[in-house]
């Protein structure tokens, strides 16, 4: 008994400290919490505005909080892109049923001077170019629910099936090009290439050319068309949600808008990049690049 004093006189310190430790850990606990869900609560107030947010993953929270963080500020992320892509979307409906709705008014306004022929063939093209614009929807749509799960594949060999197999106003032609085994995924890599192909067929004179090739660590992707090219000053707004040029390259009716935007998100995704020079054949070149293996 008589050593329970001095024992209890050593422990009492250490039971004090390790209480004020702990009242000082969940002190700073609650402060962290509550200053995450004050970032997390702020971003969500903002979330969908364009110009606005906060960068939560920018935080030193632990790596529990850190990982928390980093797939709300990805959900956010995903909520402004569907508001902004939901509003372009709209718009562009919006341009061909209006055209459509005029026309048929005065139709019915003055029924005796309708133009049948006319009326039929504007509003076959309305009907055709709001049909685009909901088909590349969908394929969005459909690229968000594939598989996420990259894989390794040899890229020509991709490139030979999308080539061969290619339908539309021009033949599509693989220059002599050499095997590039690329990371990715794969049928997101495929609609990239098919966006590519398409947008060239659709601004040919006559002639698309597709090329693979290895550049260092880089698998470059090449397809050129013979049409009338793209200025310089339009080669970054290509890419653009919904752009349709002035000139020579806007005559086509194909198009509506969304497939070049496509082909950057998908590439960008892919650590890549796609961008617009001259073409040899006079007409454009557009090139993706993707790391290579």
């Amino acid at each position: 008994m008589g050593g329970q004093g001095p024992l209890r006189s050593r422990c009492l310190p250490v039971l004090l400290g390790l209480t004020v430790a702990v009242a000082v850990t969940c002190k700073l606990t609650e402060r962290r919490t509550r200053r995450v869900m004050a970032a997390i609560s702020t971003a969500l107030s903002h979330a969908g505005e364009e110009g606005r947010g906060v960068d939560l993953a920018d935080r030193s929270y632990g790596e529990e909080v850190e990982d928390l963080l980093t797939a709300t500020e990805a959900t956010l992320d995903v909520c402004r892109r569907m508001r902004w892509f939901a509003a372009d979307l709209s718009h562009e409906l919006r341009t061909p049923l209006t055209a459509l709705r005029t026309e048929l008014e005065e139709a019915q306004l003055h029924p005796g001077h309708v133009d049948v022929p006319r009326l039929v063939d504007m509003g076959l093209r309305s009907i055709e170019r709001a049909d685009a614009v909901l088909a590349n929807m969908l394929m969005l749509a459909r690229l968000q629910s594939a598989g996420s799960d990259p894989e390794r594949f040899d890229l020509l060999e991709l490139v030979r099936e999308e080539t061969t197999s290619a339908i539309g106003h021009h033949a599509v032609h693989l220059r002599p090009s050499e095997a590039v085994t690329v990371s990715g995924v794969r049928e997101q890599i495929r609609q990239a290439l098919a966006n590519l192909i398409d947008n060239a067929q659709r601004h040919a004179a006559g002639r698309v050319d597709v090329e693979v090739r290895r550049d260092d660590g880089t698998a470059c992707l090449i397809v050129d068309d013979d049409g009338d090219g793209i200025a310089v000053d339009d080669r970054e707004r290509v890419f653009h949600r919904f752009t349709r040029l002035d000139g020579e390259r806007r005559h086509d009716e194909g198009g509506a808008g969304l497939g070049l935007s496509v082909t950057r998100v998908i590439a960008e995704a892919h650590g890549g990049s796609v961008q617009v020079e001259d073409s040899p054949q006079r007409g454009a070149r557009f090139v993706l690049r993707l790391p290579a293996d």
